[in-house]
């Protein structure tokens, strides 16, 4: 553990932390409340003031104060331990003073234009109204910080130069660009501007609606952020922060591709609604969501474009072992229009949204296709969909469901399967499709492997390698054992050749190829550690059934001391 982690383990008590965000009752020498990661009628979260730990029956999420963090707050350990550290007071070994000043500079030029674009939008009665024609409220214009930008060049710039902010840090923010008489113009002008907030609610970035519409076809009808230094469009969602602790209580997270789409829904009592924001769904907008539940309902539009992007994510979602949902929407609506129209319509839509293996099935069953064409539909849209469900009771079920609506025999689908997910091993190119034998599923493990074993192969053929290729092969063995490593180096010689190409193009110099390596090793370890905590937590959970009190505590000991070391692992990646 490093000396950072303990000095602010040193400064600040499990229960103190806990306390902060739930009411905590004594028990004996422990202290319990619900828990706030599942709902519950009886407490059954405990916090050990002598271990400096909790623990939850009913759930089985424990930890230290950095995992209860992590958990309440939605953020990975980095998060957590600068929330910790600015609590505890105690300066962070990393943290270059240079660099947070600079950013907290950005933080403040941001907050200023935010401030600046919602005093316009008071002012500016036609896009006032056209928001409220759209059905959002004055508490939620309000609420959600909404603002307007004039169609003048250089009106944010003035302004936020008044403030003493210089040019070179206004352009960090992304919002101006470089030209025109005074050096730099305004990015956002003429446009509604929707804030676009980080994990902990400090804004990075704008995306901006066209208004009054502009009949000339060059003007894009929304415009965002592009890339700076706080705002990273794959990791930020809209409206996470305002969403996440509804998330948690509810335990469900629903997803929309729009601003307006979120606002209407929030408006309309579902809080737990988030967007993408200019990009499609990433994997690393799924892993937020999965820090707060493992339930998602998409509701994307009804037109083509929005069933095409609602594929393409449900691969995703299935393979991060989420249940994903997907909402029925009339043709032609987006969530905001419908919501607009009939709102308890949309909560009907909620409730009534199916699993997507349902959803495809009744939809292709809607067609009544001949049973020829019905077989060829079913294997290429929605089995495919079947292969990504990591459950394998969950998976029969689906299989079971398919043959019995279908008249399709079960067999006949179990050799389809095993056919596609054949051609799938052999044919991409690309090691997040790596599923070596006896493995039928790609998982997070998976990837990881495939991603090292790349660089190994790649740096093999190499005349001079960049990296101590026996340091990393017997690491490599160390962590998944010789006969794992048999099995990935049975691979075939087209898998490996791909496998050569995705390392070249993935890392193009050879700059930081330890530090990447060492990431990943971590990574690594940290997903087969969370393997076994969920092997344990499911004998956890037999042996509370069963009274084996002895075995409990032996159980409740050994996830602690695997929490632990992922927590290690954690510090490792942040040294």
């Amino acid at each position: 553990m490093s000396s950072t982690t303990e000095q602010i383990k040193d400064r600040l008590s499990i229960v103190e932390v806990v306390e902060s965000y739930l009411k905590l009752e004594k028990a004996g020498a422990n202290m319990k409340a619900k828990c706030p990661f599942h709902n519950e009628k009886t407490a059954s979260f405990t916090v050990s003031p002598s271990r400096g730990t909790f623990h939850c029956f009913g759930c089985h999420k424990g930890g230290d104060i950095f995992s209860f963090v992590e958990e309440i707050e939605g953020i990975d350990f980095s998060g957590a331990l600068k929330i910790l550290a600015d609590r505890a007071g105690v300066a962070l070994e990393r943290d270059n003073p240079e660099a947070r000043e600079e950013q907290n500079v950005l933080y403040s030029i941001l907050e200023e234009a935010t401030l600046f674009f919602e005093s316009k939008l008071k002012d500016d009665i036609q896009a006032l109204q056209y928001l409220k024609d759209r059905g959002l409220t004055d508490e939620t214009i309000k609420d959600f910080r909404l603002g307007y930008a004039n169609d003048q060049w250089t009106e944010l710039l003035s302004f936020l130069r008044t403030k003493g902010f210089k040019d070179v840090d206004i352009e960090k923010t992304g919002l101006i660009i470089p030209g025109g008489k005074s050096g730099y113009y305004d990015r956002f002008r003429k446009r509604i501007l929707f804030p676009i907030g980080n994990h902990s609610g400090k804004y990075v970035g704008y995306s901006g609606r066209i208004f009054p519409e502009d009949d000339s076809k060059d003007k894009a009808k929304y415009i965002n952020s592009p890339e700076t230094a706080l705002y990273h469009k794959s990791k930020v969602l809209y409206g996470y922060h305002q969403a996440k602790a509804s998330i948690r209580s509810k335990d469900y997270c629903i997803f929309v591709e729009g601003q307006m789409d979120l606002l209407m829904s929030h408006q309309a009592g579902f809080t737990n609604t988030v967007a993408v924001s200019g990009t499609a769904m990433t994997e690393e907008h799924l892993l937020a969501i999965k820090r707060l539940t493992d339930n998602l309902v998409i509701a994307f539009d009804s037109d083509q474009a929005g069933v095409s992007a609602s594929e393409k994510s449900f691969n995703m979602a299935l393979s991060l072992d989420l249940n994903v949902k997907v909402v029925k929407l009339p043709k032609g609506k987006d969530p905001a229009d419908f919501i607009l129209e009939n709102q308890s319509a949309w909560d009907g839509a909620i409730k009534g949204a199916k699993h997507l293996i349902d959803f495809y099935l009744d939809t292709l069953l809607e067609e009544d296709y001949d049973d020829r064409k019905l077989g060829l539909e079913v294997g290429s849209k929605i089995l495919p969909y079947v292969i990504n469900i990591r459950n394998n009771i969950e998976q029969d079920h689906f299989i079971s469901k398919i043959s019995d609506k279908t008249k399709i025999p079960k067999e006949v689908l179990q050799k389809e399967l095993e056919r596609i997910i054949s051609q799938t091993t052999e044919d991409k190119s690309n090691y997040n499709n790596i599923i070596p034998p006896p493995l039928k599923q790609v998982t997070r493990r998976n990837i990881i492997e495939g991603k090292i074993l790349s660089i190994i192969l790649w740096q093999e053929k190499a005349g001079e390698p960049s990296i101590d290729l026996l340091k990393y092969k017997e690491r490599l063995k160390i962590i998944i054992g010789q006969d794992r490593l048999d099995e990935l180096d049975k691979l075939s010689q087209k898998t490996k050749d791909a496998l050569i190409f995705k390392a070249e193009e993935s890392h193009k110099d050879n700059d930081n190829l330890d530090y990447r390596m060492n990431d990943l090793f971590i990574n690594l370890e940290k997903e087969i550690l969370t393997t076994q905590i969920k092997e344990k937590t499911e004998k956890l959970k037999d042996s509370e059934k069963n009274g084996e009190e002895v075995e409990l505590t032996k159980l409740q000991e050994e996830i602690q001391e695997l929490h632990q070391k992922i927590s290690n692992l954690n510090n490792l990646s942040n040294q």
